[in-house]
């Protein structure tokens, strides 16, 4: 009985650390840690110069927001650490809270600025597929569409 319950748990466990570590990855490409924004959602028939000028926007881009993105991690920690202090300066939090703000109004600026880029690049049909796939989100969070749209329909 105790062998049985042993190996329940092991199981468990193995089954736990791979579904996290395969979900950890799904939006990686293992080349060079950019999201799979590639696969999940091609341009239509973009020529191989076009290819080759996006690839270098992107890399920019990715480049661009890693760096923020870090930045952003070490004003929400020290956020963190402001607002547990025994005794919070609240004009300290202001201005911490305030740099944030500006950091992710950088970031937004930077992916919407980054689309406008591509979107240069494209003739008339492949801007149409891209104002309807990928434009509307290049202001949010993320790159675009996700895996639902994957060319023109």
């Amino acid at each position: 009985m105790k062998k049985i319950g042993m190996v329940t748990v092991i199981l468990a466990l193995a089954a736990a650390t791979t579904l996290n570590a395969q979900r950890g990855q799904r939006n990686m490409n293992s080349d060079n840690d950019m999201p799979r924004v590639d696969r999940q959602c091609k341009i239509p028939d973009l020529t191989e110069e076009q290819e080759k000028k996006i690839k270098e926007i992107r890399t920019a881009h990715f480049k661009a927001m890693k760096s923020y993105k870090a930045d952003l991690n070490i004003a929400k920690a020290e956020l963190k650490k402001l607002l547990i202090a025994e005794n919070p300066d609240k004009k300290t939090i202001d201005s911490k809270i305030e740099s944030i703000g500006k950091l992710k109004t950088t970031m937004k600026k930077e992916r919407v600025h980054h689309g406008l880029e591509v979107k240069k690049l494209l003739t008339d049909d492949q801007k149409m597929w891209f104002d309807k796939h990928m434009m509307h989100k290049m202001g949010e969070r993320g790159h675009g569409c996700r895996g639902h749209h994957r060319g023109m329909k």
